[in-house]
């Protein structure tokens, strides 16, 4: 009787664990600052990978998508390694106009 059991306590089991929404760090890359050490930025990598974990955490959040919780831990991480004088990714994007006017070239 266990084993006919199992499979389903098994199954119940994966299906809670796939809803967990929180992300486990962040898909962006932070460099250290300029002036600042391996330590340095190890330390404050720790404490930003945190910030961002509670701003993801919580039961408001757990109502979002994968996807949604994914940026708002990214946004969250960027800003703070930002703030805390590393490096960062930021995105660029060429305005349409200079492209059609040779501007840039």
């Amino acid at each position: 009787m266990f084993k006919i059991h199992r499979p389903l306590i098994l199954l119940i089991a994966s299906l809670l664990t796939a809803c967990e929404s929180t992300p486990s760090g962040p898909s962006w890359m932070a460099l250290p600052g300029s002036g600042k050490s391996f330590n340095e930025f190890r330390k404050d990598d720790y404490q930003c990978r945190q910030f961002a974990h509670k701003q993801t955490s919580g039961t408001y959040f757990e109502d979002y998508s994968e996807f949604v919780n994914q940026q708002r831990y990214d946004t969250s991480y960027v800003q703070c390694m930002y703030t805390k004088d590393h490096r960062v990714p930021v995105r660029s994007q060429i305005p349409e106009d200079s492209i059609k006017n040779g501007i840039g070239n």
